[in-house]
């Protein structure tokens, strides 16, 4: 499951379901949507050039990495 949920609303902005051969990277905001945005991922989706994004965009950004 792929969700992008808004903490301050409350909502879900989006539900996504698919098998698990599918790329997670594909499922991810793009970095320059993610302003004044925390972003909470798992290692799993780790890419450098992503988190260099984020941060050029002025996102935040949080992995768990095990």
């Amino acid at each position: 499951m792929h969700l992008t949920f808004d903490l301050v609303a409350g909502t879900a902005n989006y539900v996504g379901l698919d098998a698990d051969k599918e790329s997670e990277k594909h499922y991810r905001p793009f970095a320059d949507e993610l302003k004044d945005t925390l972003v909470l991922m798992n290692a799993g989706y780790f890419d450098i050039e992503y988190c260099k994004g984020i941060n050029q965009f002025k996102g935040f950004l949080f992995y768990a990495s095990g």
